[in-house]
């Protein structure tokens, strides 16, 4: 898992915090007001304790985003940096990362689009856009696939396990709307 943190000030310091709470975190990615940590797992702690934590102890603001390294992949740290510097300060899912992407930077689609179709089989795809115009109601989209609704809840844990983005959820099923048909 990579946390990407971007802060209104005191970097170091709340390095130096994040890193005495995950000893065997490294940070991968190290730029002006944004850092990137690889965690070894998941946090046991929700990030939203974590981040009250840092921001009382050094007094400043803070965007949080958990994100799964295959997800980056597909995102590629461009694109994951310039969204992140314009969300609010708070805790971000990488499925609503994903998706600020994909709706807010049109140049950044057919890069991503590219990572994806290297990633997913076409079926997977159509799988994913039929759930999204189906209202994510998975009986209707096997309906319009022909296929058994099994099949189809097998296709979307298959998307969810190479892309990281989970197709039934609202953010994750406009993010591939966004991508494939905006």
């Amino acid at each position: 898992m990579l946390l990407y943190v971007y802060s209104s000030g005191k970097i170091p310091l709340i390095k130096e915090l994040m890193l005495s709470m995950w000893p065997t975190a490294n940070v991968v990615a190290n730029k002006p007001r944004l850092f990137c940590i690889r965690l070894n797992a998941t946090p046991e702690q929700p990030l939203s304790a974590f981040r009250e934590l840092i921001m009382n102890d050094a007094d400043v603001n803070l965007t949080l985003a958990l994100m799964p390294e295959k997800t980056q992949a597909i995102l590629t740290e461009e694109w994951v940096e310039k969204a992140i510097r314009k969300l609010p300060y708070s805790n971000v899912s990488h499925e609503f990362l994903a998706y600020h992407v994909v709706k807010n930077y049109p140049n950044a689609r057919t890069p991503i689009r590219k990572n994806i179709d290297q990633t997913m089989e076409k079926h997977l795809k159509d799988t994913v856009l039929s759930l999204a115009k189906a209202d994510l109601n998975a009986s209707i989209a096997a309906k319009k696939l022909y296929v058994h609704r099994n099949t189809l809840l097998y296709r979307v844990h298959t998307t969810r396990e190479k892309t990281g983005i989970d197709p039934q959820s609202f953010l994750g099923a406009a993010f591939f709307h966004i991508l494939y048909t905006v």
